[in-house]
């Protein structure tokens, strides 16, 4: 095989950045990746001053050097926080509650080749023993694609805090692939039910999802994108890591 990859699962993935690192975790990049609202930028019309400490340009678009460092700071106070919290976790209690949502199920199959879902719709469970938690997620098109999404893709600097810096969840897209030791799935055509009841079924402290299951800015109740963001800010899930981290 090509040195430039490895064998995961069955399939390639690159080999570079393949465990969550906090070295590389928050890379600064300037661009506003949601866009900013026509009231916001119309407001700093009056107030350029009070602008350029967020934003750069007129439009909104590119972030102040001074946003990025403490945004940088912030980021990389809350990984500490979860990687603290993650510590604290009982190894035991974990692997019991994952088994009792597995056996939630028959339909529940743990899978050893990602190839295997090629063709596969439905919801899927990726464990990351190292850090007890795992993710419950769903696709309508291919299982296999969505994991391997999750693996290549970066999590943006502006939306690696979910929330607040004292409670945001790191983001599934935030770990990289050898993180995943163990994938389960749900075939299912209800996938946002089934994994609305799963995420449900889970005792949050070994949970990544940072909404409520079911939520999705693709959900099939609305094509309004605004709608579907509020719905994600109102079912928003947090910790608290205040115990943690004394």
């Amino acid at each position: 095989m090509n040195n430039k990859f490895v064998e995961h699962f069955c399939v390639k993935v690159q080999n570079k950045n393949l465990h969550i690192n906090r070295d590389t975790y928050a890379i600064i990049d300037k661009k506003v990746h949601n866009k900013t609202p026509q009231f916001i930028i119309d407001s700093y019309k009056e107030e350029p001053e009070k602008r350029k400490r967020i934003y750069e340009d007129e439009e909104c678009t590119i972030y102040s050097d001074e946003w990025c460092i403490k945004h940088q700071n912030d980021c990389l106070k809350n990984y500490d926080y979860n990687m603290k919290f993650f510590e604290q976790l009982d190894e035991k209690d974990f692997n019991k509650c994952l088994n009792k949502l597995i056996k939630h199920s028959k339909k529940i199959k743990e899978i050893y080749n990602l190839n295997e879902c090629k063709d596969s719709i439905g919801v899927y469970i990726l464990v990351l023993d190292k850090y007890k938690q795992i993710y419950i997620g769903q696709s309508n098109s291919c299982i296999k694609t969505r994991i391997m999404r999750h693996w290549s893709t970066k999590k943006e600097f502006d939306r690696l805090i979910f929330g607040k810096v004292e409670n945001s969840i790191l983001s599934i897209d935030s770990f990289r692939a050898l993180d995943t030791t163990r994938i389960f799935v749900y075939p299912t055509y209800n996938s946002y039910e089934v994994e609305e009841q799963l995420v449900n079924l889970m005792d949050s402290n070994y949970l990544l999802n940072r909404t409520a299951g079911g939520i999705g800015s693709d959900h099939n109740y609305t094509n309004d994108k605004t709608m579907a963001l509020l719905s994600i800010a109102a079912n928003r899930k947090k910790r608290n890591f205040e115990e943690y981290n004394k």
